[in-house]
């Protein structure tokens, strides 16, 4: 009865037709541009229709409230996701426009009879824009409705396209109780495009008859000679049932039937899947083959500007970015981005475009590109979204990490904590989504400093992670390689191990241990074991991964030079420069090819040649390395990264080292002012850099600011990190090696005993550290002065291991209300060149690495004003002073020099003229009584503070 109702009601359209004048309107009445536009109207449609069902309850018998159902509007990612999936190639445009069923209604019949009479009511006072009669013409799942695209008046000549289903009770019922709905979503994307329903039905219940994919449905399927149904089988086991040996082998039966035929545009299209397919089973070389193939043939038959080529295009940028080639793969994505752009209606694709530019653009180490090509998306969707759909949550995760890695953390953390408000408001808080959202935070929270939140943060991700997937999904092991990553930076390697050892249970259970990201984690692994100073371990993981890694993606790829690079400096730890110079340089050769001269990655690789020359007291060769890596850093990243701090210090510590003091500290200056702008003045890292700064006044005689250094180094450490801690047990080590130099030698027992009790609770009686700190202990009891106030150069590199490493965060979080000396910062660029001192001679470094202990002290007033200038200090004076050696008036007998005599013979006054510094009773002859020395020392304090 029904089909004779249709049949007879010429209204009734049993096709769609997409006419321009079918396109959802705007209150301007044209077309809509984007969601937000199509939902203004919908809001007022939504009222409107359920009007009309009104009337339909009063004039339809038989019909009340309970058989009519108007839920809420479609949620908008559901109707941007259909746009995008169902209608991002009709024209005209855009997608959004063709959407119909935001607004929406049920109608559940009672009889036939009822449905016939819906269908005349409508016929008779809607305008039906399109009908489909599903009762004669079930769909795929075997379904039976009526379903009405109805135009409804809204408000003067604007109208909305609304949906409306008539069903069956009894079917509906049935229906729900079967579960087609699931049926429907699992098996959409087999009736997409024009197919006739009836064979993939049929074609479907033979799948259903041998249950799985196996070799006996193969053996079927592949004696098809029939490509359409092919297809079918092979997008299904491609995109839904992820089989891709099984899509493989359909696709290339599928292009050996389709050779000898004329239809080049279904032969690129087979060229394209293929591609597709071998790209997600990893073979990345057969994958390009294929799409070059494919793009052959659309440039040929359609065009080079049409979109088919810049989909292909886009692909092999894909393939050619898991090749570590960003450069060629940027030149597809630009390709890609102005064929969309010309197609103005598909503003989905240019957006896809963009993202894929600022991504390539930021593994190049361009952030600040990245960001811009970032920004333009998501300008794009939230002019078509709104500024809180998902998808704009996801493009500010993207600008964020470009942020983060350029250095801007406090801009990163401004994306992240937006992305992280959408995604908690329309997405949930339990959302895979929002536990990305507090990952993100969270690494921008480990570079700033802050560890305890940071971990907050990333238990938080790990808990929604493990209660939406299980424990054993592949995305728990993000989160615990973060997590594993923050503990490492807090010193707590066993739990670090411990969290990447599970790590690494996940990833091989799901991908294998020889999958890229299983070897990833080795090479985490073994940087711990590298930063605890097991290198022993820590080669074992790293020779696991490069081994690996050179089976599956080749020894020229930047993966498998990762594991490289971790080798190199493992062999420098073990004192081996020649096999660490041999592999870094392999390693750097393989970055410069992949990711071009100014990278992160050169910079840090730059880093390690320098550590693994000075093995062998290569100093002239390790500084130009490291102002390479300096030079880098300085260009591509933010002026406040903390790489950037990281170089400075280390060519500080080279200059050191080659005796220009002056130099140093300059270098150490600038280090310490990058990381007090970065997490305050009051925090470890701080209290570090003002270690590094107090060895290089120690060596330039400048024991009274040293000292001063180190007291508010030890200040800072005791109240942030704790007394017991490891960087606090060296820095008394440090103080005490000072006070040996200025033949304080019952203050440098005392220091270095404290230095021993600490080191010996933390990390044994074996560790180099606590070694070391006990023969200082025995010099300053058999009252040997100190004789080198820098670290041994394999102690030195496994000391402040986060100082070395190129991706380096700021470590353990803490910061005290009290402020300390301000520093003031200093260009990085001036670092980059060497310089010379005084008349263009280099300030040779003393004997034994040390200017004279004997060697008279500055006035510490004057001391610490040219101290504060940091470039006032002049390099002649220094030089003259390193070699002149005055031994009248020395006192070996007097164990603190601070109550000793003072004037510094042969400081030059800027003018080249030598002046002696009268005895002052402030700087030289306080009191013997502790009292007056503590108050000599609160007025210098004072004064230095003022000036």
């Amino acid at each position: 009865e029904v089909e004779e109702e249709e049949e007879e009601d010429e209204e009734v359209e049993p096709e769609i037709h997409w006419k321009k004048e079918y396109q959802q309107k705007n209150l301007d009445s044209s077309t809509v541009k984007n969601i937000d536009e199509l939902y203004k109207v919908a809001e007022l449609a939504q009222k409107e229709l359920k009007r009309v069902i009104e009337l339909m309850l009063d004039e339809v018998n038989g019909l009340d409230d309970e058989n009519i159902e108007v839920p809420e509007l479609k949620p908008r990612d559901r109707a941007y996701k259909k746009a995008k999936e169902e209608y991002r190639h009709r024209i005209p445009g855009p997608p959004i426009s063709w959407v119909y069923d935001v607004v929406r209604a049920s109608v559940v019949c009672k009889s036939f009879k009822q449905v016939s009479d819906v269908n005349k009511w409508l016929s008779k006072h809607a305008h039906i824009v399109t009908g489909k009669n599903r009762f004669a013409e079930p769909s795929f799942t075997g379904y039976r409705d009526m379903l009405y695209h109805v135009l409804i008046p809204v408000e003067g000549s604007l109208a909305h396209i609304c949906e409306l289903q008539i069903h069956h009770k009894d079917i509906k019922a049935l229906a729900e109780q079967s579960g087609l709905p699931k049926h429907y979503e699992f098996f959409r994307s087999c009736f997409a495009g024009d197919v006739f329903q009836g064979d993939v039905l049929q074609d479907l219940a033979m799948m259903n008859k041998y249950g799985t994919v196996d070799r006996k449905l193969m053996d079927v399927l592949m004696q098809s000679e029939d490509p359409a149904q092919l297809k079918m089988f092979a997008e299904l086991f491609r995109e839904v049932l992820i089989e891709n040996e099984s899509a493989l082998a359909l696709y290339k039966r599928v292009s050996g039937l389709q050779q000898g035929l004329d239809d080049d545009k279904s032969i690129a299209e087979t060229y394209y899947c293929i591609g597709l397919v071998m790209g997600a089973m990893g073979d990345v070389d057969g994958s390009i083959k294929n799409f070059n193939k494919a793009l052959v043939i659309q440039d040929s038959v359609l065009g080079s500007e049409h979109i088919a080529v810049a989909e292909t295009n886009s692909q092999i940028g894909h393939m050619l970015c898991k090749k570590c080639n960003f450069g060629k793969a940027l030149k597809k994505y630009q390709k890609a981005l102005r064929i969309r752009e010309a197609n103005s209606n598909d503003h989905f694709v240019v957006i896809e475009s963009l993202h894929d530019i600022g991504l390539a653009q930021e593994r190049m180490g361009d952030y600040l590109a990245a960001e811009e090509s970032l920004r333009k998306a998501l300008e794009i969707q939230e002019s078509f979204l709104g500024d809180v759909h998902p998808d704009a949550a996801a493009t500010r995760h993207l600008i964020g990490n470009a942020l983060c890695h350029y250095g801007d953390y406090t801009k990163a953390m401004d994306e992240h904590r937006l992305a992280l408000s959408i995604r908690e408001t329309e997405v949930g808080k339990n959302n895979l989504m929002t536990a990305e959202s507090h990952t993100d935070i969270g690494i921008v929270l480990t570079h700033r400093g802050d560890y305890e939140v940071a971990e907050w943060r990333h238990r938080k991700a790990l808990k929604i992670r493990e209660t939406l997937r299980g424990k054993d999904h592949e995305e728990c092991a993000i989160s615990l390689k973060y997590l594993a990553d923050l503990l490492r930076r807090k010193k707590d390697w066993e739990g670090a191990i411990n969290e990447l050892t599970r790590a690494q249970g996940i990833l091989n259970k799901v991908y294998g241990m020889d999958h890229p990201l299983s070897c990833e984690s080795y090479i985490d692994l073994g940087i711990v074991y590298l930063d605890k100073g097991d290198v022993d371990h820590a080669l074992q993981e790293f020779r696991r991964a490069k081994g690996l890694l050179e089976t599956t993606l080749g020894k020229d790829h930047p993966d498998t030079i990762a594991a490289y690079s971790g080798l190199g400096r493992a062999h420098t730890l073990q004192g081996d420069s020649v096999e660490a110079l041999k592999l870094l340089q392999t390693a750097r050769e393989v970055f410069e090819e992949a990711l071009g001269s100014d990278h992160p990655a050169i910079a840090a690789t730059c880093q390690y040649i320098a550590d693994a020359l000075l093995v062998d007291g290569n100093l002239d060769e390790s500084l130009v390395e490291h102002r390479k890596a300096l030079s880098i850093r300085a260009n591509i990243l933010s002026k406040d990264h903390p790489d950037t701090a990281v170089s400075c210090a280390r060519v500080g510590d080279m200059l050191g080292r080659k005796g220009d003091f002056v130099g140093a500290a300059v270098a150490h200056r600038q280090s310490l002012s990058i990381t007090a702008i970065l997490c305050g003045d009051r925090h470890p890292e701080c209290a570090l850099a003002r270690v590094r700064l107090a060895r290089i006044l120690a060596a330039q005689g400048d024991f009274d600011t040293a000292v001063e250094e180190m007291n508010q180094a030890i200040e800072i450490q005791t109240a942030t990190v704790g007394k017991e801690h490891e960087d606090t047990g060296k820095s008394w080590s440090v103080l005490g090696c000072i006070h040996s130099m200025m033949d304080d030698f019952g203050a440098a027992q005392d220091d270095q005993n404290s230095a021993v009790e600490i080191l010996l609770a933390k990390l044994g009686k074996k560790h180099p550290w606590t070694v070391e700190a006990k023969k200082k202990l025995a010099l300053a009891e058999a009252e040997t002065k100190e004789t080198d106030i820098f670290e041994p150069v394999i102690q030195k590199i496994t000391g402040r291991q986060s100082f070395i490493e190129g991706d380096s965060y700021i470590s353990p979080m803490g910061r005290s209300k009290k402020k300390s000396s301000p520093v003031a910062p200093i260009p990085p660029n001036t670092l980059i060149t060497p310089k010379k001192t005084g008349q263009g001679k280099t300030v040779p470094l003393p004997p034994a690495g040390l200017t004279p202990a004997s060697t008279k002290r500055r006035s510490s007033s004057k001391k610490t004003k040219k101290a504060a200038g940091g470039e006032d200090a002049n390099g002649e004076a220094g030089s003259k002073k390193a070699k002149k050696k005055k031994k009248d008036g020395e006192d070996k007998k007097k164990k603190k020099p601070k109550k000793a005599k003072d004037g510094a013979d042969g400081a030059d006054d800027g003018d080249g003229k030598k002046k002696k510094k009268k005895k002052t009773k402030k700087a030289g002859g306080e009191d013997e009584n502790a009292e007056g020395s503590k108050k000599s020392k609160k007025k210098k304090k004072k004064k230095k503070a003022a000036e």
